[in-house]
């Protein structure tokens, strides 16, 4: 049976598993509507994400930015990778986090990773649309996600919204909480730029 990883996006979380991979979680969110709002105006984004598994410690992991453009794969970012950098730590226990920070100012993006002790910058380049980027996760209202090793998986996107035929409403969770591939988004929704975050963790060397 293949080893599972579960995804978690929380504020706070009170997590426990057992060693033949059972794992039991909760999940209680403490939500301020000011704070969105300030948040929001200020074109800032924050998550938080844990991920647990009894055989996560010692792994090496790969985080990579995929940029899309008309309907396109355009350009891809490593992030960071482990297993090619001497410097950086392979994860030191089973409950792994990442904070993420994004905030969007005029034609680029400041995106920052902060994991354990150690925090990445790095910046996006976005066309100007006079639309707002919203990061979005893809649990579509689930408590988790499972997925596995040496496998790259998405666990966050960077979207600008979506407007009905007809209507001058503009979404973003029905791109993000869609039933369609991520990488089908430009030309199902007609999204000109959005950006995919995807981490991989490294069992055994491929």
């Amino acid at each position: 049976m293949k080893t599972k990883i579960i995804l978690l996006l929380l504020l706070i979380s009170h997590l426990n598993y057992s060693q033949n991979d059972k794992i039991i979680h909760t999940i209680d969110v403490v939500e301020s509507q000011t704070l969105n709002d300030i948040l929001w105006f200020q074109k800032i984004d924050f998550l938080k994400l844990n991920f647990i598994n009894p055989e996560l410690k010692g792994k090496n992991y790969r985080i990579t930015i995929k940029e899309f453009k008309k309907g396109q794969h355009t350009n891809t970012d490593t992030i960071i990778d482990t297993s090619l950098n001497k410097y950086t730590k392979k994860i030191s226990s089973n409950n792994f986090q990442i904070r993420v920070i994004a905030k969007e100012l005029e034609e680029r993006v400041k995106v920052n990773f902060h994991i354990n002790n150690m925090m990445i910058n790095h910046e996006l380049k976005i066309d100007n649309t006079g639309d707002v980027f919203a990061l979005k996760d893809f649990t579509g209202g689930k408590n988790s996600l499972e997925f596995e090793y040496n496998t790259a998986a998405n666990i966050l996107s960077y979207i600008l919204p979506y407007e009905r035929e007809g209507q001058q409403i503009k979404f973003y969770c029905e791109v993000a909480e869609s039933k369609f591939k991520p990488e089908q988004w430009g030309k199902i929704f007609n999204i000109p730029q959005y950006f995919l975050i995807q981490i991989e963790f490294i069992k055994y060397p491929t």
